[in-house]
């Protein structure tokens, strides 16, 4: 009875709460076939940061995200507790692929990948097991998780012509926050911000894999 009651108060911390997932980029480690790692943030919305009635210690959802966070995110360390305006955030850092995919190839060993695959010029993966991890505490607390996911695309020496926008909301040097269907981006040297839309977000929970660039004839390929 105790353990099912702990799962319960576990779930409630994780679930029905902003999840902030943003990772930076560089076009010419996603396009290269030689995959690395790089870092990702992700950011929990926790009810506070301190303690009601002692401000030196830390809360007790704060806790309980702090032990629980990497059970659902392998590898997951914590960073910092922050205020924002009136909301509090648990910030982490997780481990996150980049790179790209040939066939019959092993990708890297992390729950989270951002990659290159033929016409797809950028799209994110996500490993089966981390889909499990988050559907079975959803389940627990009979909610969804809020996820926002943001890739931050830094131009490299590579370039990336003729590319599709697909299902996302962007923000570069004449736009922010434009959300996009499908739409032609030009690459500059500055640095692009990509945030999957609901719709994009859904369909990598549920296939575990969403493009979000593509070449013009990706949609000859896969009509």
């Amino acid at each position: 009875m105790k353990k099912i009651f702990m799962v319960a108060v576990i779930s409630s911390l994780l679930v029905g709460c902003k999840v902030d997932l943003e990772t930076k980029i560089n076009t010419d480690n996603l396009l290269s076939s030689e995959q690395n790692i790089v870092k990702g943030d992700i950011n929990f919305e926790v009810s506070s940061c301190n303690d009601f009635e002692d401000s030196r210690k830390e809360s007790k959802s704060l806790i309980e995200l702090k032990n629980k966070v990497p059970e659902i995110f392998r590898d997951a360390e914590y960073v910092e507790c922050y205020k924002q305006k009136l909301n509090s955030f648990a910030h982490f850092s997780i481990p996150v692929g980049v790179g790209k995919v040939e066939d019959g190839q092993n990708t890297v060993d992390t729950d989270l990948m951002v990659f290159s695959y033929k016409e797809i010029l950028a799209g994110v993966y996500a490993s089966e097991g981390v889909i499990k991890r988050i559907k079975q505490a959803e389940k627990n607390s009979h909610q969804k998780m809020d996820f926002s996911i943001s890739i931050i695309l830094m131009p490299g020496n590579v370039k990336m012509d003729k590319v599709v926008a697909l299902g996302v909301t962007f923000t570069g040097d004449t736009s922010k926050n434009d959300p996009v269907l499908i739409s032609r981006i030009k690459f500059g040297n500055k640095p692009l911000t990509f945030k999957l839309s609901d719709v994009s977000v859904n369909q990598l929970m549920q296939y575990g894999m969403v493009p979000f660039l593509v070449t013009p004839e990706y949609f000859t390929l896969y009509k």
